[in-house]
Formats: structure tokens, sequence, C-alpha cells
């Protein structure tokens, strides 16, 4: 019997675990703003009449998939996406995704096709695309799946602080 089969059946075989499905450890540190309930009971009645998310406010809603999203258009208008052009908030963006240089490279500057899905960019560089286009959106709610993925160590650190980092641009959503 190969290895693969007897590792199949050692784990099909294995007693279930019961693990916790909440984590009760109080790690969190307090901080301004913050409400913190402890020795809390929370109900709710199993014949409520609201709608799912009821209650909640029509914020928008920016997603960040991990295997980036990248139109056959121009890098511009991949990260506005339809929004109307400002200036200051664009370049911010650009700068907080670390997009300046490589849009400094490009023949046509942010005016660049991109291809289709993006071909002619690197991964890192679709990924920061479809990041700038989330952020530019200034959206209520950000949805991130491993936005960081596909960048290097060193652009991803800085990706990081000035974009989900304390004192990035998305501080506070």
């Amino acid at each position: 019997v190969s290895l693969a089969v007897r590792r199949i059946v050692e784990f099909c075989t294995e007693e279930e675990k019961e693990e916790p499905k909440v984590n009760f450890e109080d790690k969190a540190e307090k901080r301004e703003g913050e409400v913190i309930l402890s020795n809390s009971s929370f109900t709710w009645s199993k014949n409520t009449s609201d709608e799912t998310g009821a209650g909640l406010d029509n914020g928008c809603v920016a997603y960040v998939p991990q295997i980036a999203n990248v139109h056959n258009m121009s890098v511009q208008s991949n990260i506005l996406y339809g929004k109307p052009m400002h200036d200051e908030n664009y370049a911010r963006v650009l700068g907080a995704c670390q997009l300046h240089e490589d849009i400094n490279t490009f023949r046509a500057g942010d005016l660049t096709e991109v291809g289709e899905k993006g071909e002619t960019l690197s991964g890192g560089q679709k990924q920061r695309i479809s990041l700038a286009r989330a952020v530019y959106s200034q959206s209520d709610i950000y949805l991130l799946d491993d936005p960081l993925s596909a960048l290097d160590a060193v652009v991803s650190k800085k990706v990081f602080n000035e974009v989900i980092g304390k004192n990035g641009i998305l501080k506070g959503k």
C-alpha cells in the first residue's frame, strides 16, 4: 500500500477532536473609543422577521481578491473604474500602493493599456492596481483577501504601512 493511501486511511480512522468554537482568551488591549464587554450574554429570537443584514447602512464595499482583477484598459481606468478623477486622491493612492515608479517606466504613463487580464503587467503590479482601485473608491467597508501575496517583502511592507497599517489610508475602516 502506498504512503499516500496509508496517510488517507490514518486520517480517516483518527478519533475526532472537539475544537473550541470560540477563543475565550482576553489578549485585547483596550484602545480609546473601544467598548469591551465582559461577563456578557447575548440572545436572539429564531422568529425574527428582519432580513439578514437589517440595520446595516447602505455603505459601499470594496473587494480585493487574492488573484488580482485587472481589465483590458489603461492603468488609470483600472484604478478609477468609472469614478471621477480627483487628482489629489489619485496621487495619494498611487503613492501608497507603490505605483509611481512602475507608471514612470510605462511608455504612456498611467494611460498605458494593460492588455487582456493585465498580460503586460507583473503579478505584483496587477495586485497593486487592484488594491489601488479599492482604496481610490473610498468605500465604507474593505474586504481584502491576502492583497499583498503577490508582492515582494520590501514592497509589501511599504504598501501595508501606507494603506492598511495604523497610519495608512484605510485607518479607521
